[in-house]
């Protein structure tokens, strides 16, 4: 647990329904980034090339790794020097990190399913052990990754002890990053006096529940629709599965209306009245 595999099958559908590959065994490069943090302007061609260098080597690895393991030779990749940059206060500290969250790229066959996504953050030592993947630690005297710390972070942060960003950083050519847009940006709400010390929104992981939920439910009745276009269904089975569809349609339903709810008082309350609301879709099967 504490994967989220189910962004890779959605990555999976993309991949395959817009032809990205024709072979299904071919390997592919996953890393993760979250919409508030920042990779390095040159961390994906670093990346890719490492991979392509290695990707002969890992293939003839496969004969040797036993019978379960043979389709699945792969490599993590990570860059250990990265940011963490206090958004509100322009403040930063220097982080060494090995293979947790920005700082791990997974280099496997798409038919294996493994990705950047299969492990939770700070397990991946661990995972890449279980796997029998190699590893390779790319040097990089910058930076290489930004995680972000600000008001609506799911952990609590505290800049009193950090550094102020002098023009020896400049996080615009490291990181794209426009420090007056994002300034203006953050001025739009209302972050009180305090800019230094926030403490975290925990009530994420009910957020994480009900993705699951969704993930689950949206797999269950696709499944259900399947079965029911077999003609040769006893007349009761096609009575619970229809009664089970409808009600497992309306759980959906009920479930991303939560989602929507919660995520609109928790962030949106924080939102300066003058500006629009967000708008949030209404389709249960997003």
């Amino acid at each position: 647990m504490g994967g989220h595999n189910w962004m890779y099958r959605a990555c999976h559908d993309y991949i395959f329904g817009h032809l990205l590959i024709e072979d299904p065994s071919e390997y592919i490069i996953t890393s993760t980034i979250d919409a508030d943090d920042a990779l390095n302007t040159t961390f994906v061609a670093r990346v890719n090339e490492a991979a392509a260098e290695r990707v002969a080597d890992l293939k003839r690895k496969e004969a040797g790794r036993g019978s379960h393991l043979s389709h699945s030779a792969g490599l993590g990749i990570t860059f250990e020097n990265g940011l963490v940059y206090y958004a509100t206060s322009d403040r930063y500290k220097r982080r060494t990190l090995a293979f947790s969250s920005l700082s791990v790229s997974i280099v496997a066959r798409a038919s294996t399913g493994i990705s950047a996504w299969s492990c939770r953050h700070l397990a991946w030592p661990h995972m890449l052990e279980i796997l029998g993947f190699d590893t390779l630690r790319l040097e990089n005297s910058v930076p290489m990754w930004l995680y972000v710390r600000h008001p609506w972070a799911v952990t609590a942060s505290d800049a009193n002890d950090a550094d102020v960003i002098g023009p020896d950083l400049d996080l615009k050519s490291l990181f794209g990053v426009d420090v007056e847009k994002l300034h203006g940006f953050l001025n739009r709400f209302d972050l009180g006096d305090d800019r230094q010390l926030f403490s975290g929104g925990m009530f994420v992981g009910d957020q994480f529940s009900r993705i699951y939920q969704m993930m689950g439910l949206t797999t269950q009745i696709s499944a259900i629709e399947k079965r029911l276009s077999c003609e040769a269904l006893p007349v009761n089975e096609r009575q619970r599965l229809c009664d089970l569809l409808s009600k497992q349609r309306n759980r959906l339903r009920e479930t991303n209306r939560e989602f929507q709810v919660v995520g609109l008082e928790k962030y949106g309350g924080a939102i300066n009245r003058d500006l629009p609301p967000p708008s949030y879709t209404s389709d249960p099967d997003f």
